[in-house]
């Protein structure tokens, strides 16, 4: 009788260990669309005997059945690396998304393909400067050149407009994403002490350490880290992010304890700086605090050069009515340039107060500024470019850094793609695969439940024996 106590056991064993393997298939087959979800795997061992107990000859129990020894995350060490390449390759894509979005709209103000775009706007100018050249008592070609005047410091104006509010815009979104990255900082810690505690209690973890990896997939997409799990410390990692010019790693999570920007280095939005490399928010610190500044600067010193250059040419000769010394813009810069005068009359065509009919050198010498190397690319030093063509140099800068975003960006995508299928090789779910774990515990079920009825018919059988 004891035997048949024995199937019965074997039995029990044998349907608890197939049941919770039916339940993990179940759960893979729920995430089946969970992005970054590592399926889990079921190991089965063999019970040899009951409570470790050795038997005292041969006759003794030849085994317990069947127990999970283990529930893992499928995959192994190649999985985990694969995973730390995702997040990698997401921090990249995070910074590459963000420049390439910042760029597009940078380029949609500086359009020098429209009719308002401010090469464009340029030639006007200096086209309208010609016909005063060619008629300069004419007192139409006199207003359309204030008009183009006019239009020309308008356009510089609002170009620095546009470029102020993409970066008050980028200041905007890298406020939300410190608050989100605070957030996931957070999920992360809290995830550490959850898989901590049930470890130190042998349960297992791999819930818990697939939601953690879909959380620091997400944080890398924002912020650019490095993840290091401690074995020793029950399997929490620590969060550090990488800075520029040697300065120390930020640490965002230290084992169990989240350590929130806000209180690291007191992070309001002036405070994400170029020294954070990696992420969205990276990307939006170079564009914000590099790209958009030096943009302003060279939009400024090519107001300033115009402005100067005019100026000093236009100041030197005499309106119609002997007007002279007089400014065409005011102003130093690309926000403050306006047109100076609204008289006709008071635009500086002469060099002689006399006002000699056909007396054009001063409008002559305006225009042939327009071909005329008065501006250095690198600020300082010999002149060595037109105000177009430094202009052109800014758009040429601009084109070439929004190429090399986008095609990075694309390089990036397709080994992203890459990875993200090795990873689903090594630990996705097949839905075919499952089906097949389900109808294979489904069998081993029923027939330890066919055990427990066969065990059971012959124990009723052995007992009505004895009476």
């Amino acid at each position: 009788m004891s035997v048949l106590f024995g199937v019965l056991n074997i039995a029990r064993n044998a349907l608890a260990a197939n049941q919770r393997a039916l339940a993990v298939t179940a759960q893979n087959v729920a995430n089946v669309n969970t992005r970054g979800y590592a399926r889990q795997e079921v190991i089965f061992g063999s019970s040899a005997t009951a409570n470790g107990e050795v038997p005292t000859d041969h006759q003794g129990p030849l085994g317990m059945g069947v127990l999970i020894s283990e529930i893992r995350r499928a995959g192994g060490s190649m999985n985990t690396v694969l995973e730390e390449r995702i997040a990698a390759g997401n921090s990249n894509l995070g910074r590459m998304n963000a420049r390439n979005e910042v760029f597009g709209r940078v380029e949609s103000i500086l359009n020098d393909a429209s009719a308002t775009g401010l090469n464009r706007v340029i030639s006007n100018f200096f086209n309208a400067v010609q016909d005063v050249v060619n008629d300069p008592n004419n007192i139409p070609a006199r207003e359309v050149l204030l008009a183009r005047a006019r239009t020309l410091s308008e356009r510089f104006v609002t170009a620095d407009e546009q470029l102020q509010q993409v970066s008050a815009d980028v200041d905007a979104d890298v406020g939300r994403l410190v608050t989100e990255v605070n957030d996931q900082i957070r999920q992360i810690a809290n995830l550490n002490n959850l898989i901590a505690t049930a470890t130190a209690s042998g349960f297992e973890t791999n819930e818990l350490r697939n939601q953690r990896r879909q959380v620091m997939n997400d944080l890398a997409e924002k912020i650019g880290f490095t993840a290091v799990e401690d074995p020793l410390n029950l399997g929490k990692v620590a969060i550090t992010v990488d800075q520029a010019s040697g300065a120390a790693p930020i640490v965002l999570v230290n084992a169990g304890d989240p350590q929130i920007l806000s209180s690291t280095m007191d992070l309001t939005v002036a405070n994400i700086t170029t020294s954070v490399l990696g992420g969205r928010l990276g990307g939006l610190a170079n564009m914000r605090d590099v790209v958009i500044p030096a943009l302003n600067a060279d939009l400024d010193q090519l107001a300033a050069t115009l402005i100067t250059e005019v100026n000093t040419r236009h100041a030197a000769g005499f309106g119609l009515l002997g007007t002279t010394g007089v400014a065409l813009f005011t102003g130093t810069s690309a926000d403050t340039i306006s047109v100076a005068i609204s008289d006709p009359d008071e635009v500086a065509a002469s060099s002689s107060l006399a006002g000699v009919p056909g007396n054009n050198d001063v409008m002559r010498s305006i225009a042939i500024l327009q071909n005329t190397q008065v501006i250095n690319p690198v600020g300082t030093g010999a002149p060595t470019a037109t105000l177009q063509e430094f202009y052109n140099s800014i758009i040429a800068k601009l084109g070439a850094e929004a190429q090399d975003a986008q095609s990075t960006l694309s390089a990036e995508n397709v080994i992203q793609d890459e990875l993200v299928g090795l990873k689903n090789d090594a630990s996705g779910v097949s839905l075919d695969d499952e089906l097949i774990n389900v109808i294979k515990y489904q069998r081993a079920f029923e027939a330890a439940a066919r055990l427990v009825s066969v065990a059971d018919e012959m124990l009723v059988t052995l007992i009505g024996l004895k009476r």
